[in-house]
């Protein structure tokens, strides 16, 4: 975001605070259409839209591993997208 103040995600700025012992309940939801192209070669458009970079850093994550194995990736293109002009 270009300034110096130093922003944390919601999940991650809340475990922060967890001590062992404490108690945390979450749930997990499954998001099947949410996942890599089969092809890598395809080219992939990743839209982060201000709600958090965690699920599209994994995907690109996963984009590096593949290319460490030799894949032929397709063009990527990121999207990011903030909740205000002053973000």
């Amino acid at each position: 975001r270009g300034g110096a103040k130093m922003e944390a995600g919601v999940c991650s700025n809340f475990l922060t605070s967890v001590e062992p012992g404490d108690e945390v309940l979450f749930k997990l939801e499954s998001a099947p259409s949410f996942h890599h192209p089969l092809d890598p070669s395809c080219p992939i458009i990743f839209i982060c839209t201000g709600t958090g970079f965690a699920p599209i850093r994994g995907l690109l994550q996963k984009r590096l591993y593949l290319q460490s194995r030799g894949e032929k990736l397709g063009p990527a293109f990121l999207i990011f997208g903030s909740r205000s002009s002053s973000e």
